[in-house]
């Protein structure tokens, strides 16, 4: 079954979820929602068929260490703790998720019930949210993870996956991530594992602006801004420090969609680059204009 004949299975499918292998999710803007200190899993009695779920297991220093960089797990204590759900044929890990009140990820991995490795990088598996009322809106889910399955190289770890979601989906205190066959006659390994997610903003997200009233927002792992002109990848923003240190952004993948009110504006999504803690930014420099903190 061809990527399009899956839109028709699912109800109320918003095309602006689903991106291409290689790029971020794009977005519209959303009001900033409050950070709670970690996102709340509904019960595993909800956990559907015969799909079970284990106990918390300890974080994966590897992974953490690859996204958040060196001594992450020290820092990180308000992010979820992973969570393992399963079903006899393959355990599906959550190792944490992210929310910035803008996108929300959630950072998978796989193994088989021997604890071999499931190559999660399979063109053949996509991924949806189904809400408690059965609707079903898919996500973005890609290679690029926001920049995490990629080290130095450009080479892609094929052990972890992003699912990454427009904040603007979740609208339901129940709702799961479900991993799926795009050829829905095809039995899938994962059948029988929904992931409950219950989404709040737990990552900080910073809006700075500009003298003409336009916005940059940045978090740890996505910076979003609105322009009357394309945005390319060369013409990244510099971020000044508190302490008057300068950085230009290194992203590497930047996206754009157009705003449904705005013909001649579009929103252009940054993402791919080392993390950045966003309360030690001062101020934005970007095409002759500095965004200071609103």
């Amino acid at each position: 079954m061809k990527n399009t004949d899956m839109l028709e299975w699912m109800n109320d499918l918003d095309g602006r979820f689903l991106t291409e292998a290689e790029q971020p999710a794009v977005k519209a803007v959303h009001k900033r929602r409050r950070i709670v200190p970690a996102l709340i899993a509904a019960a595993a009695a909800v956990v559907c068929m015969t799909a079970g779920v284990s106990a918390a297991i300890g974080r994966n220093t590897e992974l953490l260490e690859k996204w958040f960089g060196k001594g992450a797990e020290s820092s990180l204590g308000n992010l979820p703790e992973p969570k393992t759900y399963e079903n006899g044929q393959v355990r599906v890990t959550v190792e944490t998720e992210l929310d910035d009140g803008f996108t929300h990820m959630v950072l998978l991995s796989a193994a088989y019930p021997d604890g071999t490795k499931y190559n999660l990088f399979d063109a053949g598996i996509g991924s949806v949210i189904q809400y408690a009322d059965g609707r079903r809106a898919a996500t973005s889910h890609n290679a690029s993870g926001f920049g995490f399955r990629h080290d130095e190289t450009g080479s892609v770890n094929m052990d972890y996956l992003t699912c990454t979601i427009d904040c603007a989906a979740i609208e339901h205190d129940t709702m799961y991530l479900i991993l799926t066959n795009y050829d829905t006659d095809k039995p899938c390994i994962f059948d029988g594992i929904r992931i409950p997610l219950h989404a709040e903003q737990n990552t900080a997200a910073v809006t700075f602006t500009a003298p003409d009233g336009n916005d940059f927002l940045l978090s740890g792992f996505e910076a979003v801004t609105t322009g009357n002109s394309a945005i390319k990848l060369n013409e990244a923003p510099v971020l000044t420090f508190l302490d008057g240190t300068q950085m230009t952004l290194g992203a590497k993948s930047v996206a754009e969609l157009p705003l449904k009110d705005q013909a001649d504006r579009k929103q252009y999504t940054f993402t791919e680059f080392k993390w950045i803690d966003v309360e030690n930014i001062a101020a934005i420099t970007f095409r002759g204009q500095t965004y200071t903190k609103s």
